[in-house]
């Protein structure tokens, strides 16, 4: 209403964007920018496009207009209009290695799939969605990680918070914009991640974001995690009764097959490892672990070169001591002798 009592045509409600995946087992799935984007519920910047914000490495921290860098960690804020994220990343932060082009394990949305590129950065999008949608988080190794439908036996992935109290300490910093209340979160298992809405389950380590004001903790968490011991045992579920939980409608092979274990050479990171001098089959077998472990790849090269070096070992350790681990013998001068591989 005007102060003159006259009506006028209110501005019409922005509409709830479709929800997509929410779950994460690790915040280094920001890493994918269908995941950053996924972070901009209630953006409040009209004249910003939430798009080009993830596209430029953003993700959305829930406080005013604040966004993050996944990869230099570096915060910008109070948009302007006209601004645009990309020259506003550069500006701010020159050195960030996603703006200054080196090699991370940023996965792009859309690629063209007429490219090799296009067509891993496809595989590595569903991939992921795959791996959300049927394990658990890594955890100690009486955890069950084949499907999120296997009871976990009981273990507790952060016994330290096992109290409602102590998971409420976390959300100190809570996002007030977030809009969901903090002891709700607490009393449905979850702990404050300290990052964006980002919050895990400290019973089963699963992890959901993106909510929203209408959003119920604890039948979300049902949803997702069914098998999560936490809430069979608040629901009173007996042991090898099933909850039902999200449905999914994902369908692959948990491990990469051998066409797409070759596709990761087409990433940025692989190709660097490659100049760098080390053996492209170290290379692809050493991404194919993590990408099967984690659902994503490295974030620096320095920690991709840790991976390749710690498959190098695992595979001297395990060869016969006359062979490399490509399986090529090592001369020897006395055959009666056998030495290690020394490279």
């Amino acid at each position: 209403m005007q102060f003159d009592g006259l009506s006028i045509v209110d501005k019409p409600a922005r509409a709830p964007e479709p929800r997509g995946e929410r779950r994460f087992h690790s915040l280094k799935g920001l890493m994918l920018e269908s995941v950053r984007r996924q972070t901009f519920v209630d953006w409040p910047v009209d004249f910003l496009d939430r798009d080009n914000l993830a596209q430029a490495g953003f993700f959305y921290l829930r406080t005013m207009d604040h966004v993050q860098c996944a990869f230099c960690r570096g915060i910008v804020g109070y948009w302007d209009e006209g601004d645009q994220p990309e020259t506003e990343h550069k500006k701010h932060f020159p050195n960030c290695p996603f703006v200054m082009g080196a090699a991370t394990g940023n996965v792009p949305a859309a690629a063209n799939p007429d490219t090799d590129e296009g067509r891993l950065y496809k595989m590595l999008n569903e991939f992921y969605a795959f791996k959300m949608a049927n394990t658990r988080p890594s955890l100690p190794s009486t955890y069950h990680t084949d499907s999120m439908r296997v009871l976990d036996g009981g273990k507790v992935a952060y016994p330290q918070l096992n109290t409602s109290v102590s998971r409420l300490r976390t959300f100190s910093r809570w996002p007030k914009e977030t809009r969901v209340d903090a002891e709700k979160l607490s009393d449905a298992g979850f702990f404050y991640t300290g990052i964006s809405d980002f919050v895990q389950c400290f019973h089963c380590g699963g992890g959901l974001f993106a909510w929203r004001k209408e959003d119920d903790p604890f039948a979300d968490h049902a949803r997702h995690y069914p098998s999560c011991n936490f809430i069979r045992m608040t629901h009173n579920v007996p042991n090898g009764v099933e909850v039902s939980g999200e449905v999914n409608t994902l369908e692959r092979q948990s491990t990469l097959s051998k066409q797409e274990a070759e596709m990761l050479l087409h990433h940025p990171l692989a190709k660097r490892l490659v100049a760098l001098g080390l053996s492209s089959l170290s290379v692809r077998e050493a991404l194919k672990l993590s990408v099967e472990a984690s659902g994503f790849l490295c974030p620096t090269v320095t920690e991709a070169l840790e991976l390749v070096f710690d498959y190098d070992e695992k595979e001297r350790q395990k060869s016969p001591k006359n062979q490399c681990h490509d399986g090529l013998p090592v001369p020897q001068s006395e055959p009666q002798v056998r030495e290690p591989c020394t490279w």
